[in-house]
């Protein structure tokens, strides 16, 4: 999107919500970007630099926020979510991820000070999904893909699980 297209947004709560499935991790540029801004300061990006299997969020220009995903079949699909709420008293709950409807914990990295106005959802900047401003692009399959501006949503917003105990799209 083009910050001109646009007006104004709130910038301290958001969702994020993508089904994913393919090469989840690029061997040759180890990184996987899910959205991005032109000057990488708000990222969602998968990363298999050394194997390691993080997936980052970035809320401002040095704070990566890390979580281990748990994605190792590449014939399935995934649905990823991640869910930004700056009003949130408690900083565990500030930047939040989930895979299939379940939440992951991050790793490493700093959450957001509370009511902090980041950068993903801010107006300044071009947004690029499965692109990298590097010049990488995804190499995966991306499907309804949601971007909630003002709401912090839950998992059961956009799946649920099926008679087989498999998460599925609602």
């Amino acid at each position: 999107r083009e910050s001109s297209d646009v007006c104004s947004s709130d910038l301290k709560k958001w969702t994020v919500s993508v089904w994913i499935k393919g090469r989840l991790s690029n061997p040759l540029q180890n990184r996987t970007t899910i959205l991005n801004t032109l000057a990488n300061n708000g990222m969602i990006s998968l990363d298999n630099y050394s194997y390691t299997k993080k997936m980052y969020v970035r809320v401002d220009a040095t704070n990566d926020i890390r979580f281990d995903y748990p994605m190792e079949d590449q014939s399935r699909w995934y649905h990823l979510m991640v869910v930004g709420d700056t009003t949130d008293a408690t900083a565990a709950n500030r930047t939040v991820a989930y895979i299939d409807g379940k939440k992951i914990f991050s790793s490493a990295g700093t959450q957001p000070s509370q009511n902090y106005a980041g950068y993903i959802n801010t107006t300044n900047y071009i947004y690029y999904i499965g692109y990298d401003t590097n010049g990488w692009y995804s190499d995966m399959f991306m499907s309804e893909y949601y971007f909630i501006d003002g709401q912090a949503l839950t998992p059961s917003s956009f799946g649920e699980y099926n008679g087989d105990n498999i998460w599925v799209p609602k």
